[in-house]
């Protein structure tokens, strides 16, 4: 443990999949920080093009730069590889293709020293660096999280309505937290691996600072793992680990059963929007928690107005239940459609 009268070590981790073309700019914008007491272990997560070699070039010219690869295993269990290897007092992660804003790890330092962790506003920039003409603006407050109530009002109120954003990288966290308490990402989630963490670290956090600085540097890019279309049974069975995931943590609090319902209709709602009935049963099976996704699909179902959603629902249920009843309604609900050439039940969408 260092004085009180020394910087802190910062420990910045990198995972890097094929950003050959953005690494150096990464790494420059952190070896030019105004906080020099960092460390910066860059993992290659197996890249395919000149991202290593860049690694290499790099960590040749700063001792302070460690470098590792290993074969792609993808972005959360890359991160987890790092945080094993950190020594320092607090840890920042920083994305391959993104920067950070020169004063950004003495601005996120200087505002943690009563907290917890620390959430910053980010810039987001396109290919070529230019401001993108969206921004986002998150709350700029103190947030007390010290008791199961807090943090689950913390989780519904700011954190899933996005006002302190999901990301892990506008944050600085504490490493003593995060390895004492075995916070790792969840190696089997492509989808939301970020807010679960975030989640996760908020259960042994007691407070936050959120400021209103604008300290990273966001590339948008069609072809980054976030961005890229899947499968929908693929999706839906990320969303799913999800949602496990975060069950384990909340299975830890007395009087839980409620809020954990409440996330898990948002994660499940954000997996089968946008897809049709046909879809969603496609999938049943492969539900651990059906009875509670079943629960969700009913309440929707009754407090909807729009006939067709409501028929939407109906159609899950029935197939789910086996319900001939329904199914015979169904049936001929169907045979209707075709009579006017409207499409059938299980094929509309769920909006």
């Amino acid at each position: 443990m260092q004085n009180s009268t020394e910087q802190k070590l910062v420990t910045i981790i990198i995972p890097a999949y094929n950003v050959g073309n953005f690494i150096e700019e990464c790494i420059q914008s952190i070896i030019n920080q105004t906080y020099q007491n960092i460390e910066v272990i860059a993992v290659d997560d197996g890249s395919t093009d000149n991202t290593y070699d860049v690694l290499g070039k790099m960590a040749a010219l700063d001792s302070r730069i460690k470098i590792f690869t290993k074969p792609n295993s993808g972005v959360s269990d890359t991160r987890n590889f790092a945080i094993e290897k950190a020594t320092g007092y607090y840890i920042q992660f920083v994305d391959g293709d993104d920067s950070l804003v020169q004063t950004a790890v003495e601005t996120l330092v200087n505002a943690i020293s009563d907290y917890d962790f620390v959430n910053c506003m980010y810039n987001r920039i396109d290919e070529a660096g230019n401001l993108d003409k969206e921004q986002y603006n998150f709350c700029c407050k103190a947030i007390d999280i010290g008791s199961f109530e807090a943090t689950a009002a913390f989780i519904k109120n700011e954190l899933m309505p996005y006002h302190v954003g999901f990301e892990v990288w506008n944050k600085l966290f504490k490493t003593d937290i995060i390895k004492s308490n075995s916070i790792l990402f969840n190696k089997d989630c492509h989808i939301g691996e970020d807010l679960a963490f975030n989640m996760n670290y908020s259960f042994y956090a007691k407070n936050i600072n959120c400021i209103e600085d604008r300290l990273y540097n966001y590339r948008l890019r069609s072809s980054s793992a976030m961005t890229t279309a899947d499968n929908f049974s693929k999706n839906f069975s990320e969303h799913l680990a999800l949602a496990d995931g975060l069950k384990l943590e909340y299975n830890r609090w007395p009087d839980a059963k409620e809020d954990f319902g409440w996330l898990f209709s948002i994660i499940m709602k954000h997996a089968y929007e946008g897809h049709t009935a046909k879809e969603i049963v496609s999938v049943l099976p492969e539900i651990k928690d059906c009875a509670l996704f079943i629960k969700e699909i009913e309440k929707s179902a009754s407090e909807t107005t729009d006939r067709t959603m409501k028929r939407i629902y109906k159609y899950i249920l029935s197939q789910y239940n086996n319900d001939y009843l329904a199914k015979l309604y169904l049936a001929l609900f169907n045979l209707y459609c075709r009579l006017r050439g409207r499409q059938l039940i299980q094929n509309r969408k769920i909006y």
